[in-house]
């Protein structure tokens, strides 16, 4: 057995999307590895033009578990700037949607691996930040 973990260190902005000020930028994603499914859903980090900022700690890990030989991690990261309003104080309830969607689509792929872009899909993410 391999203990795996998966950090996040910094992001760089090159070129910010809005020319009125800082990029929102945040990662929403999910790996799946051995028994462990880790949903991903970082919390913007505010960036502008040439700066490179670190991940809040809370954020950093992606995956850490314990892998069997032969096992690998399947998942998907997809990076968005915080341009609409999304409701944050959902957090908690947007983690377990996606945690939801991403053991579907790992299972119906079977254990010969899914497509990263089939994981998540922006319109699910959409109605995960819009339940009740």
């Amino acid at each position: 057995m391999t203990r795996i973990r998966i950090e996040l260190i910094d992001v760089y902005c090159a070129d910010t999307e809005d020319i009125t000020g800082a990029d929102d930028f945040y990662l929403v994603g999910a790996l799946v590895g051995g028994d462990v499914t880790k949903a991903i859903l970082t919390r913007p980090i505010k960036i502008n033009d040439k700066q490179r900022k670190q991940f809040n700690p809370q954020d950093s890990v992606l995956f850490d578990g314990n892998l069997l030989p032969g096992q690998v991690i399947k998942g998907g990261l997809k990076a968005y700037d915080e341009d609409a309003g999304k409701d944050w104080s959902k957090y908690g309830d947007t983690i377990t949607a996606i945690s939801s969607m991403v053991s579907s689509a790992i299972s119906a792929a079977g254990p010969y691996g899914v497509l990263a872009g089939t994981i998540l899909q922006p319109q699910q993410l959409a109605l995960a930040f819009s339940q009740s």
